[in-house]
């Protein structure tokens, strides 16, 4: 929320809701959200536009950890893990189709 300058967790919960932002459970945290770091783009204090518009594409289809693995993974196509081409503007077109891609083959 600090990174965000968000001080009102209404806000917080309709920038969740909206997938805009995703969060991941602690099972150790009695309950505690967390919130994956690759989402943010720490320079402008804000939520990445194109973990937007992948979180918009991918839906309420698939979460939490799954959803964060997911980031994680390597993409044939992309050479890359779909976390790393979230880095590199100038393949967003390709990182875009292959999210759309992974959604036809019933990967979520």
């Amino acid at each position: 929320m600090e990174l965000l300058e968000i001080d009102d967790l209404t806000v917080l919960k309709a920038i969740i809701d909206d997938n805009k932002l995703f969060t991941v459970s602690n099972i150790y945290s009695q309950g505690q959200l967390g919130f994956p770091c690759f989402q943010f783009d720490l320079t402008n204090r804000s939520v990445k536009p194109i973990n937007i518009k992948i979180l918009r594409l991918v839906g309420s289809s698939y979460e939490n950890w799954d959803l964060a693995f997911w980031f994680n993974s390597f993409n044939n196509n992309l050479e890359r893990s779909y976390i790393e081409a979230m880095n590199q503007p100038e393949i967003y077109e390709e990182l875009i189709s292959a999210v759309e891609s992974d959604l036809t083959r019933d990967i979520f």
